[in-house]
Formats: C-alpha cells, structure tokens, sequence
C-alpha cells in the first residue's frame, strides 16, 4: 500500500524516495533514514498494524519531532495506536485512505502542497513530465518486513546530489 500511495503522489508530482529501492548495496540504512529526515519537511506514516508494532517507524517518528517535522498519519486500515504511537500521535488529525482512497489522497497531496509551499496539479490524469518538479521534501514512512521509508521531493538528484549521494536508476521491482 505505501508503493501504492507513493506512486499516487508521484504522479501529482511528488517524488519518492524509498530506502528499499534507493539505499544502495552496503549504504547504512540507519544514515540514509536518518538523512532523508534531517532533509524534509514534513513526514507522512503510512499507519497499520504492522506499523502499529514497529519499534522502528517509533524511532523515525522521535527523529521527525527532534527536526520539527509536520507528521501527517496517514491510515490503510482502522487500526487504533498502542500506547507507544498514542502519545505522539495524540495531537495530529488522520487522513483514512481505507475509506475513501481517491478523497482522502486529494487531501493529503493538498496538505502536502501547503507544507511545502509548492503547488502541484494535484490531478492524476496529466503526464508527469508536464508537472512541476521541484523540492517538496516529504517524509513518508511505513513498514514492511523491516522499516522501510520514503521520503518524497519532487527532484532527488537535487536533495541527494547536495549530499554528494549518487542518483541510481529505479529498480522496476520495487
């Protein structure tokens, strides 16, 4: 579902970065997390039971309230924080992608262009390459079998070029 949601914004012309499909072969994960944080400007949980249980997705969340991060949590199914999210997550207004898919992703991209101060075609039926594709910074993350995020801009040569990353090609499998 967080590919899913990742594709979705990209096509309205958020990019994504996913540490499953742009952490390189021996790159440390944990700097690469903990980067891509340091970098956005807002953080978007994909929130599930899985995620629900992560110590890890905890950590990146501690992490984007140390970088004064704007989290939005984002739900794929009706699934109530334990104690752990609760806290954190006490104060913040969901988005439920499990009720209505395409409302609830006009709101966040909505969100998301109001945070970054970009505006987007919020519309999924033009071509990409006819959208704006500048900086968003967008921190997403969810969990898989281990934590996996994604952080969203709209150029990642440009925010992982200025860290002196190389750009790698997406792996169609991811």
């Amino acid at each position: 579902m967080a590919q899913t949601l990742c594709d979705a914004l990209e096509v309205r012309g958020f990019g994504c970065w996913m540490a499953e499909r742009d952490v390189g072969p021996g790159e440390n994960f944990q700097v690469a997390i903990y980067r891509a944080i340091r970098t956005a400007k807002a953080m978007v949980l994909v929130f599930s039971g899985h995620a629900n249980n992560s110590d890890e997705i905890k950590k990146e969340l501690v992490l984007a309230s140390q970088s004064r991060l704007v989290v939005i949590p984002v739900r794929i199914e009706d699934v109530v924080p334990d104690e752990g999210f609760a806290y954190e997550l006490a104060i913040r207004q969901w988005i439920d992608l499990f009720a209505d898919w395409e409302g609830a992703l006009q709101r966040l991209a909505r969100q998301l262009e109001g945070i970054t101060g970009v505006e987007r075609d919020l519309s999924p039926d033009r071509p990409l390459k006819d959208k704006p594709l500048r900086p968003a910074r967008i921190f997403i993350a969810r969990i898989m079998s281990a934590a996996a995020p994604i952080a969203a801009t709209s150029s990642m040569d440009q925010v992982f070029g200025s860290l002196g990353w190389p750009s790698r090609p997406r792996s169609s499998s991811a």
